[in-house]
């Protein structure tokens, strides 16, 4: 998978995405049902399709986005700004908080 499959892939997904936390981390809050936890799921998780959470590593992985176009995207999601922050908000249907 390439950067562009993931943000059309990302694009796709419900506009359930908020921007969390004091560091501005993008994530996407999902339930289950049955045991009634709650679980926080980055881009990368989402996009993997498992159903609990799991290592970013491994999620990338998962859908074949090679190491570095990961930790690209995990550095957009988690707040740091990098070059990828503003598609990525587009991506999930927000914009970034007035600071």
């Amino acid at each position: 998978m390439t950067i562009g499959e993931f943000f059309e892939s990302l694009e796709k997904t419900d506009r359930d995405w908020c921007i969390s936390g004091p560091g501005g981390m993008i994530r996407q809050l999902r339930s289950d049902e049955e045991c009634g936890l709650q679980y926080s799921f980055c881009p990368l998780t989402a996009i993997s399709g498992h159903r609990f959470p799991v290592s970013w590593r491994f999620a990338a992985s998962e859908i074949g986005l090679d190491y570095n176009s990961a930790m690209r995207i995990v550095n957009a999601a988690d707040g740091t700004r990098g070059t990828l922050r503003n598609r990525m908000l587009r991506a999930c249907g927000l914009e970034e908080p007035d600071e």
